[in-house]
């Protein structure tokens, strides 16, 4: 198991887990509430429930793992790349394309959550306020690929929470959620 890395993101304090399998990835989430689960607890996600997400975590903590994904799955995993290189392309933030690997962070002060973000990107890239490779330079981009139509001023609560969230334990300051709408045509847009 991998040991981890204590870190210090604008003056919040965790430890990073680098995983090296998906595998000891999903071991290591098993202990604790991921970002991408507080919608559904909190109720703003149509396609599960409170329920469901603790029975899944009570699975995981037995090693009972279903490593099966689901269609949905596998497209949002297969296409992640794709929207984050959409959003490089249009907003002019560069990804961090090390942010690609399998880690998680935990606050010291909330062991209980933890959050994985799809990828970071320099909000300035040339570093003029807090320097080029400062955390404090970093922004978190949740990407999301569908198939339901999308109001970019309407987003879907469960997304927001999961950015937010990401936020909050990570200790960033800045955050943006891109979407593509597969087999839509120029479906793709993002949201500060």
């Amino acid at each position: 198991m991998t040991t981890p890395t204590p870190y210090n993101i604008n003056g919040v304090q965790g430890k990073r887990w680098t995983c090296k399998t998906n595998e000891e990835w999903r071991h290591e989430r098993a202990n604790s509430i991921g970002a991408s689960a507080v919608g559904t607890i909190l109720g703003a996600n149509p396609y599960s429930t409170p329920l469901a997400v603790a029975e899944k975590m009570r699975a995981e903590r037995r090693g009972e793992f279903d490593y099966t994904e689901t269609d949905a799955m596998m497209e949002g995993h297969a296409f992640e790349s794709g929207v984050a290189y959409l959003f490089e392309r249009k907003t002019g933030h560069q990804i961090i394309q090390s942010s690609s690997a399998e880690y998680l962070l935990r606050r010291d002060d909330i062991p209980f959550m933890h959050v994985s973000p799809d990828r970071t990107y320099w909000i300035d890239i040339n570093g003029t306020k807090n320097g080029k490779n400062a955390e404090a330079n970093k922004g978190i981009l949740e990407c999301k690929t569908t198939r339901m139509p999308i109001d970019p001023d309407n987003l879907p609560l469960s997304w927001i929470f999961q950015l937010q969230v990401q936020m909050g334990v990570s200790g960033y300051t800045q955050g943006f959620l891109a979407w593509d709408v597969l087999s839509v045509r120029n479906s793709f847009d993002y949201r500060f």
